[in-house]
């Protein structure tokens, strides 16, 4: 279901993604758990970019997701 759901958003190019992600999606499949080859994590990071806005992690960003977290008691 998230799948599709990442799929809708790139097709319809509506949805976003941080630079974070990107990253810790790297780690997890090419250093950690090392399930396909960076040359394979690039070319999927490349098609996220393509499909998604990126927005870069500021401090700002940070301080409110953690409001967030702190008013509605969401995980950040």
């Amino acid at each position: 279901m998230a799948q599709a759901r990442l799929t809708d958003a790139m097709r319809q190019r509506d949805g976003a993604i941080s630079t974070q992600v990107l990253g810790e999606f790297f780690h997890t499949v090419v250093i950690k758990r090392k399930p396909m080859p960076a040359s394979e994590a690039v070319e999927i990071i490349n098609a996220l970019r393509a499909g998604l806005s990126v927005a870069g992690i500021t401090v700002e960003l940070v301080m409110d997701a953690i409001a967030i977290h702190q008013r509605h008691q969401l995980r950040y």
